[in-house]
């Protein structure tokens, strides 16, 4: 992305979000979030018109209409956003809806990456670590990233904890080369 499209998003899943608590519709917003997202992910074509600057926003939002004739709330907010040029922030508006559902249900999502496959005990109790300090129920997303060397990276909502060995040593060399 070209710019951070995250507030922007953010303030349309707000919106969107008090509604469905307003006519608590919650699981169905819920549901028609995954149900857009999926279906706006296996459509390329779409996916192609609504990237596409050459196409107006009123002609956006008439095919998201038309892709999704059942007026739910989500499809309803992604043609305002069509309307008012924001369809990049479709993607984030998606992110930040379901970050606002699991809290409501009490769910920290954490990704973790690390350098080496954790082991289940490794997973149990950071697990464990981690749901004493965010509270809530803690759901991991563990994937391998070699790079790392060694240590943790840990992703949950906004924030971003960068252990790995591979960052120490690049902040190592940053402090010998700010001395030299």
């Amino acid at each position: 992305m070209a710019q951070n499209l995250m507030p922007i998003a953010r303030s349309y899943a707000e919106a969107l979000f008090s509604l469905a608590q307003d006519e608590q519709q919650i699981d169905q917003v819920a549901a028609e979030l995954v149900s857009v997202r999926d279906a706006i992910a296996a459509d390329q074509e779409f996916r192609k018109l609504l990237a596409d600057e050459l196409v107006r926003p009123p002609a956006k939002a008439a095919a998201i209409a038309k892709k999704f004739p059942a007026k739910s709330h989500v499809a309803n907010t992604l043609c305002l956003m069509a309307l008012r040029g924001r369809c990049a922030a479709f993607p984030a508006l998606f992110e930040a809806l379901a970050e606002a559902l699991d809290q409501h249900h009490g769910l920290v999502r954490v990704s973790v990456e690390s350098a080496t496959a954790l082991k289940t005990h490794d997973l149990d109790a950071l697990c464990d670590g981690l749901k004493a300090t965010l509270g809530g129920h803690v759901v991991l997303d563990a994937s391998v990233d070699p790079a790392l060397l060694g240590g943790l990276r840990l992703k949950f909502g906004s924030t971003f904890v960068d252990g790995s060995t591979a960052s120490k040593l690049e902040r190592l060399k940053s402090s010998i080369l700010a001395r030299a």
